[in-house]
């Protein structure tokens, strides 16, 4: 099995394990929840600003860099893809801008590289 990149080079299964977040106000929230909820709302901001077609490139290079990132995280991939991720990388794959490729190319090889069954096909 791999290791996990975030852990401390002891292998950490983080969809078996509870972690929590306390706040100063001593509610705990589970990480898995905001991890998923910042997955969604991220793919759905890049694809809502896809559609805007904004002048400002840059805002949309940084969505494709945050997709791309979102990617890179094993337990953030099965979200993304229920998400809708695909289409989006495909278009930017599509489209001719290597700032918007590469970070689709490079999400898309972590995307089919995962040991996930959902996520790898």
């Amino acid at each position: 099995s791999r290791q996990d990149p975030l852990s401390d080079g002891q292998f950490v299964d983080r969809r078996r394990r509870s972690s929590g977040v306390s706040f100063q106000t001593g509610e705990d929230v589970d990480c898995s929840i905001l991890i998923d909820a910042f997955t969604s709302v991220a793919i759905m901001a890049a694809e809502s600003e896809d559609s805007c077609k904004t002048n400002d490139m840059n805002v949309y290079y940084e969505f494709a860099l945050i997709v791309e990132s979102i990617c890179a995280v094993e337990y953030a991939r099965p979200m993304a893809m229920k998400e809708g991720v695909l289409p989006l990388l495909l278009k930017w794959l599509r489209s001719g801008d290597s700032d918007l490729e590469r970070p689709a190319a490079n999400a898309m090889r972590n995307l089919t590289l995962t040991q996930d069954d959902y996520t790898a096909g």
